[in-house]
């Protein structure tokens, strides 16, 4: 009975599975499929969530120290997520500009900066201003804002993203040519706006060699360098020697000053170059020498690339140290020979060449004398080994804040005087200490009594002393009077002499400026000035002799023997054709001390005298000198 009944089951079963539709399954299958599609697509069609915070504005601002034309440079950039900042000082700021009101909770909760530093960020008028303090070139920033213009976080809206990159900005490095001499303009020299001065070349003609160190649009280029110079008035010619030099042949000048707005040239990504050209011309230096015993005035050497400034000191007698605007050199007469004055890595050792700069001084040609300002100590320097040895320290002497007014080397070169003060910067009346120091370090002497008035000037600045040895044991000096207010200083400075073995110190002359020694005659020089300071005429005096010179001024003394002298008479200016005024030559002017006969005998500075004293060396900004009977 078992069995029938589970033989039926069976059959039933297999009865209704012959009655389902095989195309029902079929159908249900692709329904499955359309839904899923349906769904794909759905979620294909949704729109991605924007960015809720996109600047509206992106604008770099970068300090350019190196331009005439541009202190900033300001650039658009919209849909950027990458920002390159050439670098041409130490302070770069970029700004995000918003068209929400941000709030001051944005900076803390919204905006996230990764890097090495953390730079400073504000709110100025809804935008976000990011200034980076001393980037270096390499470095990078990512930068990330979310959230709303309050803050806070917003979970449907991704942040924006933005890379910042510090770059190397594209400079053009200058370089001049002439006759096999070249000199290079740095990119970096400061503009004459800013306190620097032009460097000074002479106007004869010259190849300019412009490398910009990246690539650069040469129509554009052409066109902003053809603008400047034709305004100038240069006659020229233009090339490119390869894809980032460009080749100025300068053939005439017609003005004194040039400049060429090479930062209105921009590179291919669009930066401005950094840098701007400016140089002025004018006539060659010339070397001449004035033979005393034939009065003669011979060539010596033309320096025709720049111009320099020229000296010399007392232990120099076959060398002059010239001057440029970036670079000191040693030249020596007898054998034509210039040499760059460097420290031992080749970088430019400054010692300082003009009339007011005599804290340092030269022992022979390879070794100077100065006080080093970090260390207190007085030192000698050599340029053949780069030594440097400590004559004596002076800490003890000297307070933190001083200045060095005077450095006197005596006549044989054993002692050396100094005038320090330390209270330079005050408004009272300066006070000076003089002391003296053997070679060796021992102190000789020293006296703290000195002191200047402020008001105005005498022969010179009126923080000089015009320290000096008249011989081996006396030193001469300007000192100043207090007197009221109304009254003119140069009434009140007199001449001291002062023996540094026995202390001993005398009033020469009152009312008097501007002493120049000379040591081998025993005798000095200066501007004496009447009761009424009026004619103010320089004279001589040697002992109990006095004699007037009967000049106003004088600059560049010395004595040929015990009774003649030769001197630079300065001449006025006088006007251009183009309006300017413009120095002339000073007169080089041979005095009879027992006589009082004068002779013009040449133009030019007097700039020192050969080892047997036969010969003066006179330099001229003329490009021919003729002597003038």
């Amino acid at each position: 009975m078992r069995s029938v009944l589970f033989m039926l089951l069976i059959l039933l079963i297999l009865a209704g599975t012959a009655c389902t539709d095989p195309s029902a399954t079929d159908n249900q299958d692709r329904d499955t499929v359309e839904d899923a599609n349906r769904q794909s697509d759905q979620v294909r069609d949704k729109p991605e969530p924007e960015v809720l915070m996109k600047p509206t504005g992106i604008k770099v601002r970068v300090h350019n120290p190196y331009s005439f034309s541009h202190t900033t440079i300001e650039r658009e950039m919209d849909d950027a997520d990458q920002v390159v900042i050439p670098l041409y000082s130490e302070h770069a700021e970029l700004r995000l500009q918003f068209s929400e009101n941000l709030e001051e909770t944005f900076i803390k909760e919204s905006v996230t900066i990764r890097g090495d530093d953390k730079p400073r960020m504000r709110i100025e008028d809804n935008a976000l201003i990011i200034k980076f303090e001393k980037p270096r070139v390499g470095k990078s920033y990512d930068i990330e804002i979310g959230g709303g213009p309050g803050g806070g976080s917003a979970q449907e809206q991704p942040p924006f993203h933005l890379k910042v990159i510090m770059n190397e900005p594209t400079i053009a490095e200058t370089r001049v040519l002439e006759a096999g001499e070249s000199v290079e303009i740095p990119y970096d020299s400061p503009m004459p706006e800013v306190g620097g001065e032009e460097p000074q070349l002479t106007d004869t003609p010259k190849t300019f060699e412009i490398h910009f160190s990246a690539p650069v649009n040469h129509q554009k280029a052409e066109e902003i360098i053809r603008r400047d110079l034709n305004e100038q008035g240069a006659e020229y010619h233009l090339s490119w020697k390869d894809d980032m030099t460009v080749q100025i042949e300068l053939e005439a000048f017609h003005q004194r000053n040039y400049q060429i707005h090479l930062s209105d040239i921009q590179d291919l990504e669009g930066n401005n170059v950094a840098n701007d050209l400016f140089f002025t011309v004018d006539q060659a230096n010339e070397l001449y020498v004035y033979d005393r015993q034939d009065g003669s005035m011979q060539p010596v050497k033309s320096l025709k690339l720049k111009r320099y400034t020229a000296n010399q000191h007392p232990f120099l007698k076959d060398y002059l140290l010239l001057a440029d605007n970036y670079q000191e050199y040693l030249y020596q007469i007898s054998s034509d020979r210039m040499d760059r004055l460097v420290d031992d890595l080749g970088f430019p050792r400054y010692l300082g060449m003009g009339p007011w700069t005599p804290e340092v001084q030269w022992l022979n040609s390879d070794t100077v004398l100065y006080l080093h300002q970090e260390t207190k100590q007085l030192v000698t320097y050599s340029f053949s080994d780069y030594k440097m040895k400590r004559i004596v320290d002076l800490s003890p002497y000297i307070e933190d804040h001083y200045d060095l007014f005077d450095c006197r080397l005596s006549p044989d070169g054993s002692k050396v005087a100094l005038a320090i003060s330390n209270n330079a910067d005050d408004t009272t009346p300066i006070h000076f200490s003089i002391y003296v120091f053997s070679m060796n370090g021992d102190k000789l002497y020293e006296n703290h009594e000195i002191k200047k008035l402020r008001q105005g000037w005498a022969a010179g600045p009126y923080y000089l002393l015009y320290l000096g040895w008249l011989n081996q044991h006396e030193l001469i000096y300007e000192m100043g009077e207090e007197v009221p207010d109304s009254e003119t200083q140069n009434k009140h400075v007199n001449i001291y002499k002062t023996n540094i073995n026995s202390g001993e110190t005398e009033k020469l002359m009152e009312r008097a400026v501007g002493p120049v020694t000379f040591p081998d005659y025993q005798a000095y020089a200066a501007k004496k000035y009447s009761e009424q300071f009026h004619d103010g005429q320089y004279v001589w005096v040697a002992g109990q002799e006095t004699f007037p010179l009967g000049e106003p001024y004088m600059e560049n003394l010395h004595m040929i023997g015990p009774d003649k002298l030769i001197y630079n008479r300065p001449v006025p200016m006088e006007e251009s054709e183009m309006g300017e005024w413009v120095p002339r030559e000073k007169e080089v002017v041979l005095m009879n001390l027992r006589t009082g006969e004068k002779k013009v005998v040449g133009t030019g500075e007097i700039i020192g005298q050969s080892p047997d004293g036969r010969l003066f060396y006179i330099m001229t900004h003329q490009r021919f000198l003729l002597p003038v009977s």
